[in-house]
């Protein structure tokens, strides 16, 4: 495509799969542009700087085991902190630490004798991640379709280590309370963790989507572009201008709105609330996600990323983030009070140090992937526009960067 005269690929959307895709056609010789209907690239992938702190738009982290992460990012260049392996587990009264006893020897002892579960149950995990970190995707995503609830039964986890741990933890990852989540995605992400750290860049994790540009060529990516339709060969915008194009590939969370469908082609989403809090100090020291397995409220799980990673906080604060699945009815100040009062159970009078930040609603939060699923392609075509986003593949960072490259690298195969 070096004829000038021929126009250059279109892609709608600068999340990380299309962004991913972009890559991917430059690197055969594709000429593309991304249209991007924002400020910034990066899609669910962004952050911002309020008062100070670096605010991911929800709670996120990157598993480095993920084999496209593997592939696109430099963890030193980005200067990644990892979260420990286990967690600080609320149970009602006290919050303990359950840390991992083969990646944390130190709190081996204390892991094996922590309440939640028998050590059976302990072991029983450590001998599922092993098995599962030797087999490879596809292999993981052939396993039985059935709900992950049914799934633990099925490994043989006591319903006190259950309801205490793996479903606070999973709730956390899939975004949704019953673990109605496929076990296809429950071994996929277990092995990730078996293989490698959750990490977080310094400086927030819009630090991945800038990575990514850094590797495209200048002018790639236009911001402030909003579609309002596309066809086959043809982009328009909403300002009324016509783009012509090689291709069209939809990079988006709702394609079927701009192809003119009434019904979402990109299938149900899952819901997730971000409160944070700033604070003059740490609840617990250490990079630990603290989990609710009580059974009880509404916060679901805690994590304190300037622990974890710089450029987080200013000198001498702490950021904490609360994550809460699905919306609820109370918003802004009057949710953050409710979460506050809930907490002063786990960490007692302190919490009256916490101000209160900033929230963020996010109702398209991660494709659901319930018991019959299996992967996509990563893309398909819908009259003659092509598609890709996590909703093609599966739904994680791994999903989307896939599901990019995998379309740029089926258009390319056709004579792109």
């Amino acid at each position: 495509m070096s004829d000038a005269s021929i126009p250059p690929v279109l892609i709608v959307g600068a999340g990380m799969a299309g962004l991913a895709c972009a890559l991917e056609l430059q690197k055969r010789g594709v000429s593309c542009e991304i249209l991007e209907a924002s400020d910034a690239a990066g899609g669910r992938v962004r952050s911002d700087e309020v008062d100070g702190f670096m605010l991911d738009r929800g709670f996120q982290v990157w598993l480095e085991a993920y084999p496209e992460c593997l592939r696109l990012f430099d963890a030193e260049d980005l200067q990644a902190g990892s979260f420990g392996s286990g967690a600080y587990l609320y149970d009602g009264k006290t919050c303990r630490l359950f840390a991992d006893p083969f990646r944390h020897p130190k709190h081996s002892g204390s892991a094996l004798m922590h309440p939640v579960g028998s050590i059976g149950d302990k072991v029983k995990l450590q001998q599922l991640r092993l098995r599962l970190s030797k087999m490879n995707e596809d292999e993981l995503f052939a396993s039985e379709s059935l709900p992950t609830h049914e799934a633990l039964k099925i490994y043989g986890f006591s319903p006190e280590f259950v309801d205490g741990f793996l479903a606070p933890f999973f709730r956390g990852i899939f975004l949704e309370n019953h673990l109605n989540s496929s076990r296809r995605m429950f071994d996929f992400v277990l092995s990730m963790f078996g293989q490698g750290r959750a990490l977080l860049p310094a400086g927030g994790m819009k630090a991945l989507p800038e990575q990514l540009l850094a590797g495209l060529k200048p002018g790639t990516v236009k911001l402030n572009q909003s579609v309002a339709s596309v066809s086959k060969n043809t982009v328009r915008l909403s300002d009324g201008q016509e783009r012509d194009a090689a291709a069209v590939i939809l990079a988006v969370e709702d394609p079927a709105m701009l192809l003119g469908h009434t019904a979402e082609m990109s299938g149900e989403w899952n819901e997730v609330t971000c409160l944070y809090f700033a604070c003059d100090k740490a609840p617990v020291e250490g990079p630990w996600l603290l989990l609710n397995g009580s059974g009880e409220g509404v916060v679901n799980q805690i994590a304190l990323p300037s622990q974890v990673a710089k450029g987080y906080a200013p000198e001498g604060q702490e950021l904490i983030s609360v994550s809460i699945n699905g919306l609820p009815e109370l918003e802004g100040e009057a949710l953050a009070a409710a979460v506050q009062k809930e907490l002063e159970g786990w960490f007692g009078e302190e919490i009256e140090g916490w101000r209160f930040l900033r929230e963020y609603r996010i109702p398209e939060a991660l494709p659901k992937f319930e018991e019959e699923e299996l992967p996509g392609l990563g893309y398909r075509q819908e009259e003659g526009v092509w598609i890709c986003g996590d909703h093609q593949r599966h739904p994680s960072l791994q999903g989307a960067l896939a599901s990019g490259r995998l379309c740029a690298k089926a258009y390319a195969s056709i004579g792109g």
